[in-house]
């Protein structure tokens, strides 16, 4: 079965479907592929537009204007190239980017960037969007979970109104055998070279607030059973004054007198 359209290779199927240039498919009631020249395009779908050149497109009103998209779900649209736009009113402005999800986004700055998650938007270069509504708005950033926005460059978010209380690292929350791991910043490679430093830092306060304290905490043994032991902090640096507090197993003391807790320690 063939229908021509315009230009040499081309075939269009439904209703007022249109192609006007060559090696084009247009499917659906509207559908026009119109690139002119040699567009290797495929529209599929009521009212599909594709104007760019080698681009699939497929969906009710979905459409690109860019080259080399795969733009996939009603209203979903694409003027940037060399990207993947999926989902329900998704769109591309930027080149080169990775979008999934209703309503899911890119900025025309938007390069290299991966967009997951309903209504999800990235406007930085080589920036993630992981999760509902979540923002990767500069370059290099990461924003992790419902609702998290990235604020500045090289920077990861992980959290917001749907915030995270408690991060494992290892094997699961509990294991029957748990498997330690280590913190690390980046080692020097060459010769010579020295490794980054790694800094803790409690939440910032404003105007007279107080700043987060930092606390190390362990558990302590307790009876037999299979409950896991309470938490204790055993180190606590203050957010208030900068004081520091230890936690021996006889008494706390302070900064002035840590140089005593290595003799009270077990």
């Amino acid at each position: 079965m063939s229908c021509p359209g315009s230009g040499t290779g081309s075939e269009r199927f439904g209703a007022g479907s249109t192609t006007s240039g060559n090696q084009e498919v247009a499917i659906g009631n509207g559908a026009t592929v119109t690139y002119g020249g040699n567009g290797y395009d495929v529209g599929v779908g009521y009212a599909v537009n594709v104007t760019g050149q080698l681009n699939v497109v497929a969906g009710d009103s979905a459409s690109s204007s860019g080259s080399s998209n795969i733009v996939l779900g009603a209203s979903a649209s694409s003027s940037g190239s060399d990207s993947l736009v999926l989902g329900t009113s998704s769109s591309n402005v930027g080149n080169d980017n990775v979008i999934l999800g209703w309503d899911a986004s890119s900025t025309s700055s938007a390069t290299q960037d991966v967009i997951l998650g309903y209504s999800a938007t990235a406007s930085g270069q080589l920036s993630t969007a992981l999760g509902s509504s979540t923002s990767a708005n500069n370059n290099y950033s990461i924003a992790l979970g419902e609702g998290s926005t990235t604020t500045a460059a090289d920077q990861l978010v992980i959290g917001s109104s749907a915030y995270i209380q408690n991060a494992y690292i290892g094997n699961g929350v509990t294991n029957t055998s748990p498997i330690g791991f280590t913190l690390q910043g980046t080692g020097g490679s060459g010769s010579n070279v020295a490794g980054a430093s790694v800094a803790f830092a409690g939440g910032q306060g404003t105007g007279t607030g107080n700043g987060g304290s930092i606390n190390l905490q362990i558990a302590k043994p307790g009876t037999s059973g299979s409950s896991l032991n309470s938490l204790a902090t055993v180190e606590s640096l203050s957010g208030a004054n900068g004081a520091a507090l230890f936690q021996t197993r006889l008494t706390q003391l302070p900064l002035s007198k840590s140089r005593m807790l290595h003799q009270l320690m077990p």
